[in-house]
């Protein structure tokens, strides 16, 4: 004698197999997103600033002119940033003209950038915006860092 077996069980077993899988589906299909760039001068403006503050302390203590450390470092650093980073310094001692100094660092290569002092503040502009930044009586050091993705631009200043 031969048992009849249910086969039931089976056919609600196999629907739920495929109802869960369209579910499954469908939620990895609508989560899906297409990146189209990563904005990483957040990152790179925190590794700036901390590399160039351990520079100016080191030559405060070592009596090593500091300007020539930031520009060799910032041309390195603009190479290692990659061709979408623009990096502007401005830096010198005091209120004197004669020792303030701007430069724009594009992949490492190094471009004067021209600027303007108004009473106690340096005016610098940059794609048709103007930053200020205070002048002190002692070091001054004060940097831009933009990166274009698409038609946005993305601009720190510090």
């Amino acid at each position: 004698m031969k048992k009849r077996v249910n086969k039931k069980g089976q056919a609600y077993l196999i629907a739920s197999l495929i109802i869960i899988s369209m579910i499954i589906a469908f939620a990895t299909v609508s989560n899906y997103s297409n990146r189209t760039g990563y904005v990483k001068i957040y990152n790179l403006e925190y590794d700036y600033r901390i590399e160039t503050e351990k520079i100016v302390d080191y030559s405060l203590i070592n009596g090593v002119d500091s300007k020539s450390l930031i520009r060799n470092f910032t041309k390195d650093f603009s190479i290692y940033s990659g061709e979408d980073i623009i990096i502007y310094t401005i830096f010198g001692q005091g209120y004197d003209t004669e020792n303030i100094r701007a430069y724009q660092y594009t992949n490492g290569v190094e471009t004067y950038l021209n600027f303007d002092i108004s009473s106690e503040n340096i005016i610098v502009g940059v794609d048709g915006v103007d930053y200020k930044f205070k002048l002190i009586s002692g070091e001054n050091f004060y940097y831009i860092i933009s990166q274009k993705r698409g038609d946005e631009k993305y601009v720190i200043t510090g």
